[in-house]
């Protein structure tokens, strides 16, 4: 099998990792609601550590990311005849930390450029600051539950369809 085949995948697979990966971001949403405060207190008492656990924090999805690859195509490698014969190393390999990584630069720059896509769709009125009308639109929960969700899933699943692209392109 050549490397071509090997990396075609359907075309839906890019916008399946984007929803994917605002599940995720929804589902750590969710826990720094939890997490965050108790950081909060730590930084009040040790600014070092707190601050250390911060980056930790901030860091955390790439691991988790990385963890979910990882377990995702050792389940896919069940199915594979000539993959279940390899043994898959317990801890994620190069390819799943590189998913990691790029997961977290997806959420980032998909969190950015879909604020800045509303801002220009949704323009705050002229004498309100652009920064307070950046945290409208980043807080309007109607926005949030529709439009924001769909241009944050594009943007993401074009990172990846542009990611997919160019390792296909770095085979040949």
């Amino acid at each position: 099998m050549s490397n071509d085949n090997k990396l075609r995948a359907p075309s839906f697979v890019p916008l399946l990792n984007g929803a994917l990966l605002y599940g995720f971001l929804t589902a750590f949403g969710v826990a720094s609601a939890v997490i965050v405060p108790i950081l909060g207190e730590l930084w009040e008492k040790s600014p070092r550590l707190g601050a250390i656990a911060f980056l930790g924090y901030i860091a955390s999805p790439i691991g988790l990311i990385a963890i979910a690859h990882h377990l995702g195509h050792g389940f896919l490698d069940r199915f594979d005849a000539r993959k279940r014969a390899r043994s898959k190393p317990l801890l994620p390999d190069a390819e799943s930390l590189s998913a990691g990584f790029f997961g977290w630069f997806a959420i980032v720059f998909s969190s950015i450029a879909s604020a800045f896509v509303l801002l220009a769709v949704f323009p705050p009125p002229p004498e309100e600051g652009a920064a307070l009308a950046l945290m409208h639109v980043a807080t309007d929960v109607r926005l949030q539950a529709t439009l924001h969700t769909v241009v944050w899933i594009l943007i993401a699943a074009g990172l990846y369809a542009a990611e997919r692209k160019g390792r296909r392109s770095s085979a040949d």
